[in-house]
């Protein structure tokens, strides 16, 4: 008898906003998040998603709305998604 499918298990949500924001939504998509317990939200936007050259699944973030600040968020299979570094500065190259 051949073994039956194996079921992936559901991931826990991140702990970080930011990383659940990122983890859930779809390019274009904007909300006020808390990025820590008390503090005040601020206007997200998710600007794109990518697979990056290793292979994890990577979300641009714009944090806050007039004075926005780029942030990047990385699925890792180990560890779920978490905060990364770019590598390029201002973006990729041949971007407005």
């Amino acid at each position: 008898m051949a073994p039956g499918p194996v079921l992936a298990m559901p991931r826990p949500i991140p702990a970080d906003p930011l990383a659940a924001f990122a983890a859930r939504a779809q390019p274009g998509q904007v909300e006020d998040v808390s990025p820590s317990p008390g503090a005040a939200p601020v206007t997200v936007r998710l600007v794109r998603a990518y697979n990056a050259a290793s292979g994890r699944e990577c979300r641009e973030l714009s944090v806050g709305y007039r004075a926005a600040r780029p942030a990047l968020y990385c699925d890792d299979p180990a560890t779920g998604w978490g905060a990364a570094r770019a590598l390029l500065r201002g973006g990729a190259v041949g971007r407005p």
